[in-house]
């Protein structure tokens, strides 16, 4: 829900919607689901195949190896994503992504 949230998820296939706010979202290896509204948030999600949504703020996301989806909406974004074949769409901002190795899609907006 609404307010600063820190959850930890670990291994195996968690399913996490922090909502809106400033967050910290910390999952272990396995597939995950994860979702943000809007806020200034921290994703970090182990290997495996893993989807993750940021919503509008300056969010940092990190994602380990594995084949991940990666959506951040309008700011100032972070992307590191590991080996595996990476779908990742930033939204406007001055924003940085590194893909790792394997074949990956990128797409930013504006900024």
């Amino acid at each position: 829900g609404r307010g600063d949230d820190t959850i930890y998820g670990g291994d195996g296939s968690n399913r996490v919607n922090a909502g809106d706010g400033d967050n910290r979202v910390t999952a272990g290896s396995g597939s995950d689901t994860i979702s943000s509204g809007s806020g200034d948030d921290t994703i970090r999600a182990g290997d495996g195949s893993n989807v993750i949504s940021a919503g509008h703020g300056e969010n940092q996301v990190t994602a380990g190896s594995g084949s991940d989806t990666v959506r951040t909406g309008n700011h100032d974004d972070t992307v590191y994503a590991g080996s595996g074949n990476n779908d990742i769409d930033v939204g406007r901002g001055d924003n940085i992504v590194s893909a790792g190795s394997g074949a990956d899609r990128v797409s930013a907006g504006s900024g």
